[in-house]
């Protein structure tokens, strides 16, 4: 008898190259090239042509595109320029150290100045008045009387529309009632009384609320917001719960004011922090508030002589 035939090993499949340990992934994409740029390289607004003389091709790309950017990301503007995303912030740092960048930079930003009649004293003198606004004059807390607090003997007071219907429903129940039972039970609804007014002070003698009357959620009408409100009010809409408002930070718009006055490193005598005193402040202010609307009206004067009518 012969003896059984050993099974043959399956196949093994072919070895492919597999990735080293620790190797890094590539990354995706290619960083563009100047080769895909069509025509000239675009001039910042405000320059003139030739603003790019003391400037490489990818110097001035990278100008240009800083300078579109309304947040003038440095690293975004080396990637349009042409650079590799890796290494973009790097490449930014260094190009915005060099005098010429930094030189067409500031020209630029200089025109823009002027083309829009800002200067540093006109924003620092926006976000003071943000940092001295009252959020509480856009939206607050506040209690009002109840109910009871106003009424006949603390009697329940209607608003003028809602004793209608209330005296409808009353005149409704009452001819069923008295269909029922052939009875006159409801008799006739009592007069009303005083209106009720929320804006009038809780009563010390209500029963109902013993003077504490009903928290309330006030929004101001934002069109009639004015000077430092406006400009913390961002915008409200129909939440889940009532009407949200966003509004802007006063703290964080004090500190950029403090910051552009340099204030932190003259209150600690050069440091980054410690407290300013608040005449300080005022009157740096005030001195910043005044430039500004003598260079305003300089301007307008020169606008004015030049027969600009703005139209």
């Amino acid at each position: 008898m012969s003896p059984p035939k050993k099974s043959e090993a399956p196949a093994r499949k072919p070895k492919t190259p597999g990735k080293k340990a620790g190797a890094k992934p590539k990354p995706k994409g290619r960083r563009p090239s100047l080769a895909v740029l069509d025509g000239p390289i675009p001039t910042p607004e405000g320059l003139s042509p030739g603003w790019d003389a003391d400037l490489s091709d990818r110097e001035a790309l990278f100008v240009a595109a800083y300078l579109s950017d309304g947040k003038m990301n440095g690293s975004k503007a080396a990637v349009a320029a042409g650079h590799a995303p890796a290494s973009a912030a790097g490449t930014a740092y260094n190009h915005l150290k060099k005098p010429h960048v930094q030189a067409a930079i500031n020209a630029a930003i200089a025109a823009r100045k002027k083309r829009l009649e800002i200067d540093g004293d006109d924003v620092v003198a926006r976000f003071w008045s943000m940092a001295t606004a009252d959020p509480r004059a856009i939206s607050h807390t506040r209690r009002v009387c109840c109910r009871y607090c106003h009424g006949d003997g603390h009697a329940y007071q209607y608003t003028p529309q809602e004793y209608r219907a209330a005296k409808t429903a009353h005149a409704v129940e009452r001819a069923k009632v008295l269909v029922e039972t052939g009875k006159d039970v409801l008799g006739e609804f009592p007069e009303p009384g005083a209106w009720y007014d929320k804006r009038r002070p809780a009563s010390p003698e209500c029963p109902e609320c013993w003077g504490e009357g009903l928290a309330e959620v006030w929004v101001a009408d934002a069109r009639a917001l004015r000077d430092g409100e406006a400009l913390l009010f961002e915008g409200a809409k129909d939440g889940k719960y009532g009407i949200e408002v966003a509004l802007s930070r006063p703290a964080e718009a004090l500190d950029k004011v403090a910051r552009a006055l340099r204030l932190y490193s003259e209150a600690s005598g050069g440091g980054d922090g410690g407290d300013t005193p608040a005449e300080v402040l005022n009157k740096l202010f005030a001195e910043a508030m005044q430039r500004g609307r003598e260079r305003q009206q300089a301007a307008r004067a020169e606008r004015d002589d030049a027969g600009f009518t703005g139209d």
